[in-house]
């Protein structure tokens, strides 16, 4: 039965990685490690599986909505583009797979809850940035106190606000129609919540910033839109978006684990 699920699992996540890569949604690199992910998933269980299903579809259609607006609009800020990678994928998933894995295997409510928070987590920060930028205007950045290109890290807007609590509650709810309780339900939205503000205030204060000498942008990007080397003006160097976003789905599981407990 075991090798069976797992080889279910390693198909069902392949062609639809397989698919998501045809698309233009995951690169190469990302496709693998969604296939990866996926897999353990089914092996926690299926209904594991449907949720990181879940969470995927709405993130991918989310990232497609408007995407060459969106790419106009971002372009000089972010620093990738529209296909998500490997990183992106480990640093929304990763947490949510092996938290799923002990859950099932121990039973344990706190690894559940732990889970579904990590997974809530990155849904609400998925949707707060990809709603986010379909705002009529730009961000208000946090630090700075004026507004900033769409996509910039630390900015908010009204639509991105509304939408974080909405990717959280969406997982929230999809949790309970696959028959997790309510107090799980409750736990995931707030720690989802609550994961995807810390990125918010990381992204605004820690996150590395670069700027561009030749047109004073500041990005994410260690080469800038308009062909020059930036120069890092905040944070490691190394605490990049992908960092930001580990870190996001990190509390929120560990959010989750402090709610129930």
């Amino acid at each position: 039965m075991v090798a069976w699920q797992l080889l279910s699992g390693l198909a069902l996540a392949a062609i639809i990685s397989l698919a998501a890569w045809r698309t233009g949604v995951l690169s190469r690199t990302g496709a693998l490690a969604a296939t990866a992910l996926g897999t353990g998933a089914v092996t926690a269980g299926w209904e594991w599986a449907l949720l990181l299903v879940v969470f995927f579809l709405s993130s991918s259609g989310l990232s497609m909505l408007a995407s060459a607006r969106k790419a106009r609009r971002s372009e000089s800020v972010l620093a990738k583009g529209g296909k998500r990678d490997a990183m992106q994928v480990l640093a929304n998933g990763g947490i949510f797979v092996i938290a799923a894995v002990v859950a099932e295997t121990t039973h344990s409510e706190v690894w559940t809850a732990a889970a579904i928070g990590s997974l809530a987590a990155a849904a609400a920060d998925t949707w707060g940035t990809e709603l986010g930028m379909l705002s009529r205007g730009d961000p208000w950045s946090l630090t700075e106190r004026r507004r900033l290109p769409a996509g910039s890290s630390g900015a908010i807007s009204s639509i991105g606000i509304v939408a974080t609590v909405g990717g959280a509650l969406f997982i929230a709810v999809i949790a309970a129609l696959l028959g997790w309780n309510a107090r799980v339900f409750t736990v995931a939205a707030i720690a989802g919540v609550f994961g995807a503000v810390l990125d918010t205030l990381l992204g605004a204060f820690v996150q590395a910033q670069w700027s561009c000498s030749h047109c004073g942008t500041k990005t994410e990007r260690r080469l800038h839109s308009c062909g020059t080397l930036t120069d890092l003006v905040r944070g490691p160097a190394w605490v990049d978006n992908d960092t930001v976003n580990l870190l996001c789905t990190g509390v929120g599981a560990v959010a989750a684990v402090l709610l129930i407990s």
